[in-house]
């Protein structure tokens, strides 16, 4: 690995060796170090940038159906903070009426379980009015981005 480093001690750019090609990323960060780091310290991933992806240890979890990724989404930025059901089901489900659209949330919450069946912690935590994506055991790829800009 090569470091350029500017005058203050910062690192200016890192490349890495695979074989014969040559992998590199800004300020001295390495994509394949920044996604260790980060599974080491939760056991689910969420990639928001690019398009929809849900990773538990590595592995690509099937999130079925557009209302239940979106659900993820919103509950996702940022993780650890309550949702009431009434809102999500509002935003989501906001051409029902309360009672279908509290019942459509309760159907995407379900199969969201159902496609999270491995995952453990389940990072999706519930209780009578709200939903809560679980901060310590989520990494989202939108923060990650965040901090690095910043």
């Amino acid at each position: 690995m090569a470091r350029d480093r500017l005058r203050d001690g910062r690192v200016k750019s890192s490349v890495a060796r695979a074989g014969d090609r040559e992998f590199s990323a800004p300020n001295g960060l390495l994509p394949g170090r920044i996604q260790a780091d980060k599974s080491a310290m939760t056991s689910f991933e969420l990639v928001l940038l690019g398009g929809f992806q849900a990773r538990a240890a590595g592995r690509v979890i099937d999130v079925p159906g557009r209302k239940e990724r979106a659900l993820l989404a919103l509950l996702a930025l940022p993780p650890g903070e309550r949702r009431s059901r009434h809102r999500l089901a509002g935003l989501l489900w906001g051409d029902r009426g309360d009672k279908r659209a509290g019942d459509s949330l309760r159907q995407a919450i379900l199969r969201v379980r159902k496609a999270f069946d491995l995952v453990q912690p389940l990072p999706l935590l519930t209780d009578r009015g709200s939903v809560t994506l679980d901060r310590a055991a989520v990494a989202v790829d939108v923060q990650d981005f965040e901090q690095l800009v910043a």
